[in-house]
């Protein structure tokens, strides 16, 4: 969100996150055990995190140059005097930006290491859905009427891009890529939900009115059709966004969470049917209220100066850095340092 990559910002996520777990520890504590949970992903946390510091550490100049040779090559171009007698180099090209990066792995670590150690429960667990449904219900519906109000901003600010949906974003791709995560997540737990309910015998046998007036008397009836609605709204707004990356993913990601849904049954075709008319819903709206702007953006691929050529031209740059720092890289937090180096010079100063 708008602000959150200031560098107050990621101060602040640290040190929250070392206040969480602290409060972990003092719970465990007077709890009297302490109960980890194990996990292969720590073996993936842990490695980036020595490959990180790995490229801190000082190199001599014949060492460096085995590691990273076009490190070596451009540190004798760039440094006065390198290699000197006491000419130790590490392999990052920008140390401050690994160490950032070493403290933002180590954020989310501490908070993924709380999460998994204190909500084990269902009723914890749902809490945790619970915040991500008021997480996407804002940003859909923040971005949604500032998009529809005629005079869009993100809170006092003007954006560059008044025609997309973008939430507090300032970038519509960011946005896109929550909306993305969030809205599977979402629907599973609309779909979980669904699939614990069960029906008795003498509802079955009831009349149409009857049933309807029984569901709408129970509580449970109003939060599946709130977390229909959400669905629905968040999914109109990742389309909104007009990123072809996000509505792809969006789609991917409900076809692979309803591949996945493991009910038989009643159920199953209960599932299917809630499926089918939140999707319906939702490209109803789309179709309501603009479909035409994300087909004009899937048009633009095939537009003889798309985006496309200029993404592949990109990647191209992005390999050819990758060869000249195949092992190491070019260290944690500095692509936007030496991309620009590589990137087409149709891009300028800027980073692509």
């Amino acid at each position: 969100p708008l602000g959150s990559v200031a560098p107050w910002a990621r101060a602040i996520l640290f040190v929250g996150a070392c206040l969480l777990l602290c409060l972990w520890v003092v719970r465990s504590s007077l709890l009297g055990r302490v109960e980890v949970v194990r996990t292969p992903v720590w073996f993936f946390v842990a490695g980036y995190l020595l490959i990180l510091c790995l490229q801190l550490i000082p190199l001599p100049r014949f060492l460096l140059a085995v590691v990273s040779p076009k490190a070596a090559e451009l540190y004798a171009w760039l440094v006065p005097g390198y290699p000197g007698p006491s000419g130790m180099m590490s392999v990052t090209m920008n140390p401050h930006a690994t160490v950032q990066e070493i403290f933002r792995l180590l954020t989310f670590a501490i908070v993924l290491f709380v999460f998994l150690n204190h909500f084990r429960d269902r009723r914890q667990i749902a809490g945790v859905l619970w915040a991500l449904v008021a997480v996407g219900l804002f940003q859909a519906f923040y971005g949604l009427a500032e998009k529809f109000s005629g005079d869009p901003h993100i809170f006092w600010i003007v954006p560059r891009d008044r025609v997309s949906v973008h939430g507090t974003y300032y970038n519509r791709n960011h946005f896109a890529g929550l909306m993305e995560m969030l809205t599977p997540a979402v629907f599973g737990f609309f779909l979980a939900s669904l699939a614990t309910q069960s029906r008795s015998w003498r509802s079955t046998q009831q009349g149409l009115f009857q049933r309807i007036e029984q569901a709408l008397s129970k509580g449970r009836v109003y939060r599946n059709l709130l977390l229909g609605l959400v669905v629905a709204a968040m999914f109109l707004a990742g389309v909104l966004s007009l990123s072809r990356g996000g509505t792809t993913g969006l789609l991917a990601g409900f076809l692979i969470l309803f591949g996945f849904t493991q009910v038989r049954g009643e159920k199953r075709a209960r599932v299917v049917r809630v499926f089918v008319f939140v999707l319906l819903a939702a490209l109803g709206l789309l179709f309501y209220r603009g479909v035409e702007g994300i087909v004009d953006r899937f048009e633009q691929l095939s537009e003889d100066d798309s985006s496309w050529e200029g993404r592949q031209e990109l990647r191209q740059a992005g390999a050819r850095m990758f060869g000249d720092f195949p092992l190491l890289g070019v260290g944690g937090g500095a692509f936007k340092y030496v991309f620009p180096a590589y990137q087409p010079e149709r891009y300028g100063n800027r980073v692509a």
